[in-house]
């Protein structure tokens, strides 16, 4: 999803939406946009990374798996 660019907030991102994802695995868009409030991007504008997690959400539940966080 081409989600990160220099990398610098991932870390940040990966936990924080790690266990919000656990959390809540049906989480709409503005909900995602809540859960990374703490953390300052300077190259995506977060849209990307909305992006990225909305559509593993929708897979998953497409696919009938249980989400249990982020994988990397």
């Amino acid at each position: 999803a081409d989600a990160v660019q220099c990398g610098m907030c991932f870390p940040g991102m990966v936990m924080s939406l790690s266990a919000f994802v656990r959390d809540n695995p049906h989480a709409s868009r503005p909900e995602i946009k809540a859960a990374m409030v703490g953390n300052i991007c300077r190259c995506t504008g977060y849209e990307r990374i909305v992006d990225a997690v909305a559509d593993c959400l929708d897979q998953a539940r497409k696919a009938g798996q249980p989400v249990g966080g982020i994988h990397v």
